[in-house]
């Protein structure tokens, strides 16, 4: 199993069954702490097809290279990172995404997540991918008509290609919290239950050139909604949001320290993919993370 070494303990994983063991009666030394995040999410390339009001993603058409991605890759691995997760934009968009999913798999020891909307899924690609992809995020912001007007395609398109993955791999769904889609939770997660995702995750919105953040009604509502949920699967919120609501819990030292960072489409790191502030990753990504968290440290 893989292990990372953290504040909290040592935290053992395994990526095939996703399997997760934290020793946290016992202390790490400073000078054995894992340098690199137990998880860290990648923006492949800002290329998307769809036009998402809610998306933060920098319109414009950075790409990150592949040879350096998987020297990031292998260093993350080297330090401690249990797991990556790749995104965008639209990953599927990224031209090296199949073979680089093949690196992870048998050149790393990393578990392997894709944030996708799920329009360029089929039975080829994702039969190709089984086995390398440990587990898919599904984008579905609202259920019917709801999700047509935010997303411009068609809601049965979507549940096709979520068959498609049901019958392949583990995977999630992630759900947009707004205004627009906050009273489609119901049936959005009805819908989650009955095409078999293991986990629901909610993403209140945050502010974009376009949207405004969860307002503090909506949040409140939110979190009534949970508070009277009895699930069926595993129910997630962002780690942003994560305080006041049931459905998360890590320890408190385990906050202390870096668990996730993000890495754009330009090579920068960041604390959080909506952040618009990093650094720029030269070579070396540790001494990138390294940088990072003295930062933090300094505010």
């Amino acid at each position: 199993m893989k292990q990372h070494f953290g504040q909290d303990g040592v935290h053992f994983f395994d990526r095939v069954t996703g399997l997760n063991v934290l020793l946290d009666e016992i202390t790490v030394p400073a000078d054995c702490l894992s340098l690199a995040p137990k998880y860290v999410s990648i923006a492949l390339t800002n290329l998307c097809n769809l036009k998402c009001s809610h998306c933060y993603a920098p319109k414009n058409n950075s790409s990150l290279e592949f040879e350096l991605l998987k020297v990031w890759l292998k260093e993350l691995d080297d330090n401690g990172t249990l797991g990556v997760g790749f995104g965008g934009g639209e990953p599927f968009l990224y031209k090296n995404i199949a073979e680089l999913c093949e690196y992870v798999s048998s050149d790393t020891t990393l578990a392997l997540s894709i944030t996708t909307h799920g329009h360029f899924l089929t039975e080829e690609l994702v039969s190709q991918l089984k086995g390398k992809v440990n587990f898919y995020r599904l984008s579905m912001d609202g259920i019917g008509e709801t999700y047509e007007k935010i997303r411009g395609r068609s809601f049965q398109q979507f549940t096709d290609k979520v068959k498609i993955i049901s019958r392949n791999s583990k995977f999630g769904i992630n759900f947009v919290v707004n205004e627009k889609t906050i009273n489609d939770l119901d049936n959005a997660l009805s819908f989650a239950e009955s095409v078999g995702a293991f986990e629901f995750l909610l993403l209140p919105q945050v502010k974009t050139p376009n949207e405004e953040s969860i307002s503090i009604e909506q949040l409140e509502k939110l979190k009534e909604w949970v508070n009277r949920k009895n699930c069926k699967i595993r129910l997630a919120i962002s780690s942003s949001f994560a305080e006041g609501f049931p459905v998360c819990s890590f320890s408190e030292s385990d906050q202390t320290q870096r668990r996730f960072l993000h890495i754009d489409a330009s090579g920068t790191l960041k604390e959080a993919s909506f952040n618009t502030e990093g650094v720029k990753i030269k070579s070396n990504i540790i001494e990138s993370i390294t940088v990072l968290n003295s930062r933090r440290e300094l505010i």
